[in-house]
């Protein structure tokens, strides 16, 4: 069972296996149809597509959400089972963003309670340069499958509410019961550009790991003893609950994926994220930045 990273030779050796579920989940922010286009185009063979505002993103409430908040867990299970998930099935994950996207639809399984969930280390990527074969066959999908059972989930949420309690109007983040990891680069985090929001800047108290930091230049994952050591020089001893945010609630899974990899208690996802927050009345959700 594999439940945070697998590698391209296990999945090679597994392609055939009835069990073994892929998903190709490439995606572009600057051209939503690109990822389904490279999907058509050429993927790993047996394959289904996710695509992240589609299929693993809900409705968007304006003012009210964030840019991607997460669906209802009973359509994403919906979703899962037209594919041929099965409580016994292995899930793949993979895009071609190191695992941003990817990183998502395996803390969106986790969050439903199915433990058996993966990302592919290194990708779309590591597989063609492998070599290996790819298809541009569809696979079917069920339309009335049996209904995917809800487990416990293993990983959880943060209300907007409670983080607004502890971190927003009149509230000192030192006294915080939680303590916030920002997945964003540090341009963005420091309110130096914001190229979607809003508001540049952060929330308050929050520290910055940007998520490209959890790879390797190639895009692998670094080893679990160098993500421990990086995330507990980080959080420096704290016993505060992490909270995970971005700028819609897809790349602080990769922080998440990563502490879990290191062995890590992983905290919390903030869904709506910076997206969310900055879209609030600025005397009630204030934001820590350059335009100070």
């Amino acid at each position: 069972m594999y439940t945070t990273l697998v590698d391209v030779s296990r999945l090679k050796a597994h392609l055939n296996d009835p069990h073994w579920v892929i998903f190709d989940c490439r995606f572009s922010l600057a051209d939503t149809t690109e990822g389904a286009t490279k999907y058509a185009q050429a993927h790993i063979p047996g394959a289904h597509y996710a695509h992240l505002d589609d299929d693993l993103s809900g409705a968007i409430v304006a003012g009210s959400t964030g840019r991607h908040p997460l669906p209802a867990p009973e359509d994403f299970a919906t979703f899962l089972a037209q594919a041929g998930v099965t409580p016994n099935s292995q899930i793949i994950a993979y895009d071609d963003k190191v695992g941003a996207v990817a990183a998502r639809l395996w803390w969106m399984c986790h969050w439903l309670g199915h433990r058996k969930a993966a990302v592919l280390n290194g990708g779309f990527h590591s597989w063609a340069s492998a070599e290996l074969d790819v298809s541009s066959e569809l696979p079917l999908k069920q339309n009335h499958p049996p209904p995917l059972p809800l487990g416990a989930s293993e990983l959880h949420t943060i209300e907007h509410a409670e983080l607004q309690r502890a971190h927003g109007q009149g509230a000192d983040p030192a006294q915080s019961d939680y303590l916030l990891i920002d997945a964003r680069e540090g341009t963005r985090y420091n309110g130096i550009e914001e190229p979607i929001d809003r508001i540049p800047g952060h929330l308050p108290g929050a520290l910055n790991r940007h998520f490209i930091n959890n790879v390797d230049s190639a895009g692998m994952f670094l080893s679990p003893d160098v993500l421990k050591t990086a995330y507990e020089s980080l959080i420096d001893g704290s016993d505060k609950t992490v909270v995970h945010y971005c700028g819609s609630g897809v790349t602080a899974a990769h922080n998440i994926l990563a502490m879990t990899h290191a062995g890590l208690n992983p905290g919390l996802l903030y869904p709506g994220s910076f997206s969310q927050w900055s879209s609030q009345d600025a005397e009630l959700c204030p934001v820590v930045g350059q335009h100070d």
